[in-house]
């Protein structure tokens, strides 16, 4: 699985990570700001990808903790589902505000569903994991 995250670490840290890990593997990074970097990491002790910011023992910890279990996965789907719900409610409010005349004058600063899509996105990722877990238990 490949993952896309945010690591703040020293270049010294960096390099640390780079020769010593047998967690992962860094398929690209980038240094940002100063400390801050974006990395694309493969690993395959988690069946999920990761979202976030980490620090180097932070990222280390959450690749080798326990598995994640059925009646978890399922309360992540619940949870998500409501947060996707919610979300959806204030697009709508949001959408409904705008009216028939201002469509093409406002495009850019229209509002945005793109926290729909990462909750519509991080569910399926989420049923995915409950499919393959209940085919493996099997």
């Amino acid at each position: 699985m490949e993952s896309d995250i945010t690591m703040i670490a020293t270049p010294a840290e960096m390099d640390d990570f780079f020769e010593e890990n047998a967690v992962c593997s860094v398929r690209y990074f980038k240094q940002n700001d100063a400390g801050v970097y974006y990395v694309k990491i493969r690993h395959s002790e988690r069946k999920q990808k990761l979202y976030g910011t980490y620090t180097i023992p932070q990222l280390i910890s959450v690749l080798t903790s326990k598995p994640v279990t059925a009646k978890q996965l399922q309360a992540r789907i619940r949870q998500t589902e409501e947060a996707l719900y919610r979300e959806h409610v204030k697009n709508v409010e949001m959408f409904s505000l705008v009216g028939w005349g201002a469509g093409m004058r406002r495009v850019k600063v229209g509002p945005s569903g793109r926290r729909e899509r990462e909750l519509e996105s991080r569910l399926d990722d989420y049923r995915r994991q409950l499919k393959e877990l209940e085919s493996e238990v099997k």
